[in-house]
């Protein structure tokens, strides 16, 4: 498993945030001396990745599980300790990543997988979650839980709990050593075509936009109603494309990948018809049939 994503899940269980507040953590948040984070914003994807407050509007401050404390430190010292903590994955793809991975690592629980009338597949807000029940499973105090997991309603808190309770005996360790992801291994590849791309995570080391390196929705292969960007992959099948520019009327809107332009550029795996060219965008897409647009997904 790659190195940033394997940190990247560890991430979201040690510290229990929401996937919009660790993409906004930044490393003026962490005092690594006195081991505190500060979490009191979150990333607003559906505002062109804006910042905002936290879900509760509530800031949270409190103090880091012990043994997350190196791992944050390591990954202090590589980016010198500026800008976003950590590279985040697409939205659309944090779900399906996680799920990939644990695939990959041999786990074959079907509960974790399949969606259906009593059953619903692991998404990475379940990540926190998990960390949320390892503090009730440890037996730390009902309000210091709802204070580091943000929730402004104790009902919350206590389902948590209550499933403690039922998962406790028996069960291992909780918020174990992290020292494999203190640094890459040479026997473990660091990144995939499934992962971040290396000169993405470059340009987060340089202090370039997260912006630019979760990246955006936009013209992608036909999926089959599938969305998946390694289902993408897997099932792309290049073929002969033509570059047809459409002009519309009105400035385009209906996808954040494109800018309000009123021209637009539009990749379509027909031969090109000129008598189109009239049309809006959508509008020709229609008539001719192109690849079609990929739109965001709102679920992790």
């Amino acid at each position: 498993m790659p190195l940033p994503w394997r940190r990247v899940f560890a991430l979201a269980v040690y510290l229990y945030p929401r996937a919009g507040e660790l993409e906004a953590l930044e490393w003026e948040d962490i005092e690594l001396e006195r081991g505190v984070i500060h979490i009191h914003r979150a990333i607003d994807r559906s505002r062109d990745g804006e910042t905002k407050a936290t879900k509760t509007d509530t800031p949270r401050r409190f103090s880091l599980e012990a043994q997350v404390a190196p791992l944050l430190r390591a990954m202090h010292d590589e980016v010198g300790g500026a800008g976003p903590v950590t590279w985040m994955p697409r939205h659309r793809d944090l779900a399906e990543g996680l799920r990939t991975y644990l695939e990959v690592a041999g786990i074959k629980r079907a509960e974790l997988f399949k969606t259906d009338a009593t059953r619903k597949a692991i998404t990475f807000h379940d990540l926190r979650a998990t960390g949320i029940t390892w503090m009730a499973i440890r037996g730390d105090e009902p309000l210091r839980i709802m204070q580091r997991a943000g929730h402004d309603d104790f009902d919350t808190t206590q389902r948590y709990i209550r499933e403690a309770e039922a998962v406790r005996e028996g069960f291992g360790e909780v918020f174990p050593p992290l020292t494999t992801l203190l640094k890459p291994r040479p026997d473990r590849p660091e990144w995939s075509t499934i992962g971040p791309r290396r000169r993405d995570f470059d340009r987060l080391k340089r202090g370039v936009s997260r912006r630019y390196v979760a990246g955006w929705t936009g013209l992608e292969p036909a999926a089959s109603g599938v969305t998946g960007r390694r289902y993408n992959q897997l099932n792309y099948h290049p073929r002969r494309t033509t570059l047809l520019f459409l002009f519309s009327r009105s400035p385009l809107t209906t996808s954040r990948s494109f800018p309000n332009a009123v021209t637009s550029l539009a990749r379509l795996s027909v031969c090109p018809k000129p008598q189109l060219a009239h049309l809006s965008l959508p509008t020709a897409l229609s008539s001719v049939g192109g690849t079609g647009f990929e739109p965001a997904t709102s679920g992790l």
